[in-house]
């Protein structure tokens, strides 16, 4: 392993932590709505989509921790589920979904999402589940928008279609 390498893992690692500490200390305060959107789970999906698996785990594994830090119920454990959701993700882009397009990220991030909402409600964390599908839309929508806006600009630059 090269340096550059080791560094590229130790940024992404500080990028999980800082989204951890955004959806942990930032989020939660915002106003009726916006509280509901949650920044692991984009990003997870936009790193798994682009075929950056080992910077998705090291991701999930920075912000799992500071979410199970953070955490005071029981039934979190945001390492295990998080690191569930990359692998989950990485097998449906390799074996179910085999082009890289917009539906392609819609499924993933909506795979995503309900992995994430089966978790925590399998686990008991969660009173209300209705304000997790909201947040799955919410994710689904995110990431489809980031994609498309990827998508367009490639379009722009090139003047042709890109592959995603």
């Amino acid at each position: 392993m090269s340096l550059r390498y080791i560094r590229s893992l130790c940024l992404v690692f500080l990028l999980g932590v800082l989204l951890g500490c955004l959806e942990v200390s930032v989020i939660p305060f915002f106003s009726n709505g916006w509280n509901l959107f949650r920044v692991i789970l984009p990003a997870l999906v936009l790193l798994v989509f682009v075929e950056e698996t080992q910077d998705a785990i090291v991701l999930a594994i920075g912000s799992g921790i500071v979410l199970d830090l953070f955490s005071v119920g029981g039934g979190s454990f945001a390492i295990a589920r998080l690191l569930l959701i990359v692998f989950a993700l990485q097998f449906l882009g390799k074996t179910l979904l085999t082009n890289q397009s917009l539906y392609t990220a819609l499924a993933m991030a909506l795979s995503a999402g309900l992995i994430d909402v089966a978790w925590r409600f399998f686990a008991g964390a969660v009173g209300d589940v209705s304000e997790l599908w909201k947040s799955v839309v919410l994710v689904s929508v995110f990431v489809s928008v980031l994609v498309g806006f990827r998508v367009r600009v490639v379009r722009s630059l090139y003047g042709r279609s890109p592959r995603i």
